[in-house]
């Protein structure tokens, strides 16, 4: 095994996560219906953005999950990982949903489904048909997949190396295409985790090839030696995708079957290419260190889990004003990157708040900076940013 805790994954990790603000900044100016509010007008150039990442970004997510999942098994078993995923996983899934994730439904209520009501009273409803876990869907995911395939990825870790050629690489795309093309219609991309077989399928494989990944060497050969050309086949098939980003071309109800076929064979092609292509650049141009990617990757996880309702509460304000669309977007984008900066740094000096952020309350002071924000200069942190 070839397994090592590289700086690349984690620059890699924290970038795309602190990439999630931006992300949802955008969907509140987008034109697409699919966030917590929208602004009264939509820019097409945020569609295209938009698009253009989520082909990519959550599919990098559970790779580099899956990446992880087979440096820890070198180091533990599967009774310390089950127990390492339920602190670092599911108690801040359960927090945050209580905490915050009401919130933003409340919101969410007031802004795009006109229930005026109070908090309070609007309260017992999100836990029934109004519950939302927002962006936390990537733990619940996460989590479940992590338990649903650790015994095999034990025997995977315990067996033979393998080789791997680009047949190997041919099959998994055709098998994403086959997930895309033939799930998709039924079930198009309502993340709750039980009834959503196009998802589960789809994010379960770029989890289980990034495992690959990191487990077998001829894996990561394969990414480094065929980056260049899945970066180019994943650029085009992006590329192709604008007249679907820009509206000329509408598949959400299905009835065009051509562009339903395009639309899901593109996204495949997309995701897998340009997920390998951001592996293999990051590892020749992406590993280093210093105070600012160490920084970025100690505060990543808090960012993830404090944004959502930061942009959110940002754009409230921000969309009844009658600014141009470019400068609600950056006083949006700007407010919500302090406010989650700011938030996640006063929270996370409470011991008692620590379990709510994946960690063991011994792991900080009370009234001073955690244990795992106070180590000795160039010094790696243990754990990685984000799960």
């Amino acid at each position: 095994m070839t397994t090592t805790r590289r700086a690349d994954i984690d620059n890699l990790r924290s970038a795309a996560t602190y990439l999630l603000v931006a992300f949802h900044t955008a969907k509140v100016y987008d034109y697409s219906p699919f966030y917590h509010l929208k602004n009264s007008a939509s820019f097409q150039g945020f569609d295209v953005f938009t698009g253009f990442v989520h082909q990519w970004h959550m599919p990098l997510f559970f790779v580099l999950a899956g990446w992880s999942m087979a440096a820890a098994l070198q180091a533990r078993d599967g009774t310390e990982i089950r127990a390492e995923r339920r602190q670092r996983l599911l108690v801040p899934l359960i927090v945050w949903s209580v905490v915050a994730c009401p919130w933003i439904a409340w919101i969410e209520a007031s802004h795009i489904h006109h229930v005026h009501q109070t908090f309070w009273h609007f309260l017992p409803s999100f836990f029934g048909p109004r519950f939302t876990w927002s962006q936390l869907w990537f733990l619940a995911y996460l989590f479940t997949f992590s338990l649903l395939y650790l015994k095999r990825f034990e025997r995977l870790t315990r067996g033979a190396d393998r080789d791997f050629t680009d047949r190997d690489l041919r099959r998994f795309v055709l098998v994403m295409i086959g997930i895309q093309v033939g799930l998709r219609w039924a079930w198009p991309g309502f993340q709750n985790l039980v009834w959503d077989w196009a998802n589960f399928a789809y994010y379960s494989m770029f989890f289980i090839a990034g495992f690959y990944w990191g487990r077998f060497p001829g894996v990561a050969e394969l990414v480094d030696r065929r980056r260049n050309t899945m970066g180019w086949i994943g650029l085009a098939a992006s590329a192709a995708m604008l007249p679907f980003w820009l509206r000329l071309v509408v598949v959400e109800d299905f009835g065009d079957w051509r562009g339903y076929l395009a639309y899901n064979v593109l996204s495949a092609l997309a995701g897998v290419g340009l997920v390998i292509a951001i592996l293999g650049w990051a590892r020749r141009h992406f590993a280093g260190e210093g105070p600012l990617p160490r920084w970025t990757r100690a505060n990543a996880y808090g960012v993830y889990l404090l944004h959502q309702i930061c942009v959110v509460a940002a754009a409230t304000a921000v969309v009844r004003t009658t600014w141009p669309i470019a400068v609600k977007f950056t006083v949006t984008l700007v407010a919500a990157t302090a406010a989650t900066v700011a938030l996640n740094e006063v929270l996370r000096r409470w011991k008692w708040l620590a379990p709510a952020f994946g960690e063991r309350a011994s792991s900080s002071r009370l009234g001073r900076s955690p244990r795992w924000r106070r180590r000795a200069p160039g010094r790696t942190p243990r754990r990685t940013a984000v799960p």
